[in-house]
C-alpha cells in the first residue's frame, strides 16, 4: 500500500500471472506471497513471516524507489538482497513495482542523478524516449538471477497520485506501456511477465482506453483492503452492537466484491481477455480516520473463498503484512511488534498456514502408474506398481514393510517425485515382485519429509494373495 491515496473502496489492479494462457492457468493452485517491507531487511523479515505462518512463501514484494531513472533501472542494494532470497529455495519469485516516471507528482523530473530537473512525461515515453531505461532494468534483472520477475509496471494508473496519471493522456499511456514492454522483451534471458494494474471503481482515467493490447499484458491483479468513505460502513460507531458491526463489514465486503469495477468485474475482465487474476496486495486495516474494519476475520474468510474458487482464476495472493503511514495491516509478530488484529490473524494462519499433502500409497496394475487406485484393502496383482503421487511440498518418501512404529531401517527412501516404492523414472515405476512377502496381510507404511520440516506417515493394509 506504498504511497497510496485513500479512495472509497481500494482496490489496484495489477498483473500477476504465471501462465499467458489463463484457461490453462486457472487449473494451478493459487501460490502465496507477502509483502514486508524492501530490502535490506525485507528478505529476512519475509522469512520470519513464513516461520510464523508454518509454511514457505513462493513470492515476495517489493517496490522500486521513484526518485531517478538510475531507482527505474534497478538499484544493486535492492536487486542483490532479493537475489539472495529468490536463489535461497527452489520455487521463489520476485513481484517487483516498477515506477514509470520518476520525481515528483508535477512531472518535473527525476530528484537527482540522469536528466536531474528534466520534466517527463507519458507523451515522452510514448514515443520512446526512455525505452533504454527499461531495457536496462531488463538486463540487471537477467544479470542478477532474477529474469522470471513479475513486473507491475506503473501501477495505479487511473488514480490521481502518481507522476505517470493516465487522466486525459490515456492513449499516450497505452503507447508508452508498450513501448516499455517491447524494450524488456528484447533483452536475451528474460522470463519477465508484464502485469496491468488499474485501481478499481470510479476514476478519472478511462481505463479502457489505457488497455495496451493482450499481446502486452501477461496478467491483470486486484489489490484488496477492507476499508470503505461509504455510507453506512466505516468508521463503526464506538457504540454499535455486533450485530451492527458484521452488517457494516458485510456491506463493505458487498461493494468490494459486486460494485462497479469490483472483483467480479475484473473476473469477467480477465476471462474476456484470456488472462489471469491476482491479487498481489490486500488486508485487514485500521485506519487513523476510522475508514478501516479493524480486527475483521470474516474479511479473511470471504478473501480466503474467492481466492480458492478456481472460477475466480485466482493465480497467486500476497498479504500485505506492513503497517503503513496510511494504514495498518500487519498480522505477523516481529521483533516485539503484536498485531491488532488476534482474530484475523487467527482466521489467515488457519487458512492458509500449512497444509496437509495426501501421502497415501497408490496401486497400479500398470508401470506408467495408469489408474491407480488407494493401496489400503486391496489385494497386491502379480505386478504391483505402488508409489506416493507427487506433492509440492513433499522432500522424501521413506517405505516399511510391517513395521508401522519404523524401527527398522527404511526398505526404500525416493528423494524423486512421484515417490515409488520400488524404483523408477518420472513416466514408468519398477514393480514389486510380491514373492517377496509372504502370502497375507501386511501393512505398508510411508513416512514423507516435508519442506517445512513436519514428517507425514501413512498406514494401508494390503493382502499378497498365495500364487
Amino acid at each position: 500500500m506504498v504511497g497510496r491515496i485513500a479512495i472509497a473502496i481500494v482496490i489496484a489492479i495489477t498483473a500477476a500471472l504465471f501462465h499467458a494462457d489463463g484457461e490453462a492457468a486457472a487449473a494451478t493452485p493459487p501460490q502465496l506471497g507477502v509483502y514486508r517491507g524492501d530490502a535490506p531487511l525485507g528478505p529476512t523479515k519475509v522469512d520470519a513471516y513464513s516461520a510464523w505462518l508454518g509454511r514457505q512463501v513462493d513470492l515476495a514484494e517489493a517496490f522500486e524507489p521513484a526518485d531517478t531513472w538510475e531507482d527505474v533501472e534497478g538499484r544493486s542494494w535492492q536487486l542483490g538482497a532479493w537475489s539472495t532470497w529468490v536463489h535461497g529455495r527452489a520455487g521463489r519469485r520476485l513481484v517487483l513495482t516498477v515506477p514509470m516516471l520518476p520525481g515528483n507528482r508535477d512531472g518535473s523530473g527525476p530528484t537527482s542523478g540522469a536528466d536531474a530537473g528534466v520534466p517527463v512525461s507519458l507523451e515522452l515515453g510514448a514515443a520512446g524516449v526512455y525505452d533504454a531505461h527499461f531495457a536496462a532494468l531488463a538486463r540487471n534483472l537477467v544479470a542478477y538471477g532474477l529474469g522470471n520477475t513479475i513486473l507491475r509496471v506503473g501501477h495505479e494508473f487511473n488514480g490521481g497520485w502518481y507522476t505517470w496519471r493516465a487522466q486525459g493522456k490515456e492513449a499516450a499511456f497505452a503507447a508508452y506501456w508498450r513501448h516499455i514492454v517491447t524494450a524488456m522483451r528484447s533483452v536475451p534471458g528474460h522470463a519477465l511477465q508484464f502485469n496491468w494494474n488499474p485501481t478499481l471503481g470510479p476514476s478519472a482515467a478511462r481505463t479502457d482506453l489505457t488497455w495496451p493490447g493482450d499481446a502486452y499484458v501477461d496478467t491483470v491483479g486486484v489489490d484488496v483492503y477492507d476499508q470503505s468513505w461509504a455510507a453506512g460502513t466505516y468508521p463503526i460507531p464506538s457504540d454499535a452492537t455486533t450485530a451492527e458491526v458484521q452488517r457494516r463489514r458485510a456491506l463493505v465486503w458487498s461493494q468490494i466484491l459486486d460494485g462497479s469495477y469490483g472483483l467480479r468485474y475484473w473476473q469477467r475482465f480477465v476471462l474476456a481477455h484470456k488472462k489471469g487474476l491476482s491479487i498481489p496486495e490486500w488486508g485487514v486495516t485500521i485506519r487513523a480516520d476510522g475508514h478501516g474494519g479493524g480486527d475483521n476475520p470474516d474479511f479473511i474468510s470471504n478473501m480466503s473463498q474467492f481466492i480458492q474458487n478456481s472460477a475466480n482464476r485466482v493465480q497467486f495472493h500476497a498479504y500485505f503484512d506492513y503497517m503503513a503511514q496510511d494504514g495498518g495491516h500487519q498480522l505477523s509478530p516481529y521483533e516485539g511488534f503484536t498485531s491488532p488484529f488476534p482474530a484475523a490473524a487467527a482466521t489467515y494462519k488457519r487458512l492458509f498456514g500449512p497444509s496437509t499433502p495426501d501421502v497415501k500409497p497408490r496401486l497400479s496394475k500398470a508401470s506408467n502408474r495408469a489408474a491407480a487406485q488407494p493401496l489400503a484393502n486391496r489385494t497386491l496383482p502379480t505386478k504391483a506398481f505402488v508409489f506416493v503421487p507427487a506433492g509440492s511440498s513433499v522432500l522424501r518418501v521413506s517405505f516399511y514393510i510391517d513395521d508401522p512404529k519404523r524401527l527398522r531401517q527404511p526398505l526404500r527412501t525416493d528423494r524423486a517425485e512421484p515417490f515409488d516404492l520400488v524404483g523408477g523414472d518420472p513416466q514408468h515405476a519398477v514393480a514389486f515382485a510380491t514373492t517377496r512377502i509372504r502370502p497375507g496381510w501386511h501393512t505398508l507404511t510411508v513416512a514423507a519429509r516435508l519442506d517445512d520440516s513436519r514428517l507425514v506417515v501413512a498406514n494401508a493394509r494390503f493382502l499378497r494373495a498365495r500364487q
